[in-house]
C-alpha cells in the first residue's frame, strides 16, 4: 500500500466510533486488513458485510486475517530486509487498529477469547518489530547460523522429490544467512547488539556446520545416516558441490565476520539495557511473558520471596534425611555422590524412558482427554546439545507423520543428575508440554491461530502444575526426588531475580 494510501486509511478508522454505523465500519476494516497484509492497490475492493451479524462478519474477518498470514508465511526461510519488518510493523498497526473497532461486547463469548488472544499476539509481534531485535538475530542457543540442527534429522534423502527440496532449501538458506548477517552489521551501527558472553556462543554452534570431510558435516547427515544407499547419485553429487562450495565457505567467511568484526563490538554490559530503549524493550517483555501488568520490581520481588519459601522446604528436606553437614555441603553431595549419575548416554535416556511410561500408566486416572499424538524419548541433538538445557519437548504433528519428543541431554552426564528427572520427565513430555500442546492441535473447531500460539505464562505454568501434580501421582518416590523438584524451582526463581538485576538493574553476571 503506498503511503498515502496508507496514511488515508489509518485517518479512516480513526474517524471510526461505536456510535457509526457497525457493518459499515465492518466492510472498511476488512479493507484496511486486505490492503495492509496483501499490498493491495487502488483497485482494492470492500465487501459488503451489511447482510452478516455480528459474530460471523468477526469470524469472516479472521479467516481473511488467516489467509493473508498463511500467504506471507509460505517461504522456506523469512524477509531479512528492514523495509519488509517496518512494513510487517506497519501493517500490525493498521489491523490493530482495525481489530479495536470491533464492538467486544457485541461478540459471542468463543469470539470474545479470539478477539483477546489475537490481539495478545499482534500486539506482541508489533512491539518487538518497533524494537528492532532483529538486528540480533541469534541468542545463547543460536539462532540463524544453526538453525537447521534442529530439523536436519527429519530430512529423508532416499526420496528424490525430497532430496531435491533439501538442496533447493540450502540453495535458498544463502540469501537467508547473508541477509542476517547484514542485519547484524545495521545493528552494529545502531548500538543494537548481543552481550560478547552471548555472543561468542556462536561458535562451538557453527562447528558442526564447518567440516570439509562431509562424513563429519552436519548437513551431510541426511546422506551419511543411509549410508548413501537409495539416494540419486546425481543428486547427492549436487549436495556435495553446493556444501564445498557454497554452505561451508558462507561459514568460514561468518566465523571471521564474527571473531574479526562483530566480537570486538559486541557489548560488554550482560543487560537488554545496555542496547539503545532496552528498559522499555525489557518492560514490555514482562507483559508479554507474564500476560500481567508487572513491573520489573514486582517480578524481582515476588522471585525473593520464592526464593525464601522453596529455600525453607528444602532445609526441610536436609533436616528429615539427617544430613551431617551445612546446605553447601548438601549441595556438594548431590553433585559428586556416584548414586545420582550415569555413565551411558542409552542409561540416561532409559531412565527417563521408564519415568515417562509409568506416567503414561497414570494418566487416565487424571485426565477424561489424551492426546492421539504419541510421543517418544530421545536425546538432544550433538550440534546444540553443549549450549542447552537437561531437556525440552519438540512437537510433533500428524499431518507430518512426526510424533512429539522429549529430549534428554546426554552431554555432560556429569552434569545430569538423575533426581531431578521425575520433574523434568513431568514438565517436559507428561502430562506436562506433550500433552497440552497436542491436546491443543487437536481441538477442533477452534482458530489455527488459537491452536498453534504457545502462551508462554499459561504453557510453562500448565507444565510447572504439573511437576507438582506428580506429588499426587506418586511419582517421587525419594526425598531427593523431592529435593530435585524443588531445584528446579529455585531455578526459576533465582532467574526472577537475576534477570531482572542483569537486563534492568545493571546487574554485572
Amino acid at each position: 500500500m503506498e503511503s498515502s494510501q496508507k496514511q488515508n486509511s489509518i485517518s479512516c478508522v480513526k474517524k471510526l466510533r461505536p456510535g457509526d454505523d457497525h457493518q459499515k465500519s465492518l466492510a472498511l476494516i476488512l479493507f484496511f486488513i486486505l490492503g495492509a497484509f496483501a499490498g493491495l492497490q487502488s483497485n482494492a475492493q470492500t465487501i459488503e458485510l451489511s447482510e452478516l451479524e455480528p459474530d460471523s462478519a468477526f469470524q469472516y474477518l479472521l479467516q481473511k486475517y488467516e489467509d493473508l498470514e498463511k500467504r506471507s508465511s509460505g517461504s522456506r526461510w523469512q524477509s531479512t530486509t528492514i523495509s519488509d519488518f517496518e512494513s510487517q510493523r506497519n501493517a500490525l498497526d493498521t489491523i490493530i487498529q482495525a481489530f479495536s473497532q470491533i464492538e467486544i461486547d457485541q461478540l459471542s463469548e468463543s469470539n470474545k477469547i479470539d478477539f483477546d488472544v489475537l490481539k495478545y499476539i499482534l500486539e506482541n509481534e508489533r512491539d518487538v518489530l518497533s524494537f528492532q531485535t532483529y538486528l540480533i538475530p541469534f541468542n545463547a542457543e543460536g539462532g540463524f547460523y544453526n538453525s537447521l540442527s534442529y530439523s536436519i534429522n527429519r530430512f529423508n534423502l532416499t526420496n528424490t522429490e525430497e532430496a531435491q527440496n533439501y538442496i533447493n532449501r540450502l540453495r535458498e538458506y544463502v540469501s537467508y544467512f547473508e541477509g542476517n548477517v547484514s542485519l547484524m552489521r545495521i545493528g552494529m551501527e545502531r548500538g543494537i547488539v548481543a552481550p560478547k558472553i552471548v555472543a561468542k556462543n556462536y561458535k562451538v554452534l557453527i562447528d558442526p556446520f564447518l567440516h570439509r570431510d562431509l562424513n563429519k558435516n552436519i548437513l551431510y547427515q541426511p546422506v551419511v545416516k543411509v549410508d548413501g544407499h537409495g539416494i540419486d547419485s546425481s543428486l547427492q553429487s549436487t549436495l556435495q558441490s553446493i556444501l564445498l562450495d557454497t554452505i561451508i565457505p558462507l561459514y568460514e567467511s561468518f566465523d571471521r565476520f564474527m571473531r574479526e568484526e562483530y566480537i570486538p563490538k559486541a557489548k560488554d554490559e550482560v543487560g537488554i539495557s545496555a542496547i539503545p530503549n532496552g528498559k522499555r524493550l525489557y518492560e514490555q517483555r514482562i507483559r508479554y511473558f507474564t500476560s500481567l501488568d508487572m513491573t520489573p520490581d514486582s517480578v524481582f520481588n515476588l522471585g525473593l520471596s520464592e526464593v525464601e519459601r522453596i529455600r525453607g522446604e528444602m532445609e526441610t528436606i536436609i533436616e528429615d534425611l539427617e544430613f551431617q553437614g551445612s546446605f553447601d555441603d548438601f549441595l556438594t553431595f548431590l553433585r559428586q555422590d556416584p548414586q545420582f549419575y550415569v555413565t551411558e548416554p542409552r542409561q540416561l535416556l532409559k531412565e527417563a524412558s521408564y519415568l515417562a511410561k509409568r506416567i503414561d500408566g497414570l494418566l487416565p486416572q487424571y485426565f477424561n482427554v489424551l492426546p492421539r499424538l504419541p510421543y517418544g524419548v530421545v536425546p538432544v541433538p550433538a550440534a546444540i546439545a553443549p549450549n542447552y538445557t537437561g531437556g525440552r519437548y519438540s512437537g510433533g504433528s500428524w499431518e507430518q507423520h512426526r510424533a512429539g519428543n522429549y529430549w534428554v541431554n546426554t552431554h555432560k552426564l556429569e552434569s545430569r543428575p538423575l533426581y531431578v528427572l521425575p520433574s523434568l520427565t513431568l514438565h517436559e513430555a507428561v502430562p506436562g508440554h506433550h500433552l497440552q500442546i497436542s491436546l491443543a492441535a487437536e481441538i477442533e473447531r477452534m482458530r489455527d491461530f488459537r491452536r498453534s500460539n504457545y502462551i508462554s505464562a499459561f504453557g510453562e505454568g500448565w507444565a510447572l502444575y504439573c511437576e507438582w501434580l506428580g506429588n499426587e501421582m506418586g511419582i517421587y518416590e525419594t526425598p531427593y526426588e523431592q529435593f530435585g523438584r524443588l531445584t528446579y524451582e529455585m531455578w526459576r526463581a533465582c532467574r526472577l531475580v537475576v534477570d531482572v538485576g542483569m537486563h534492568y538493574k545493571g546487574w554485572s553476571r
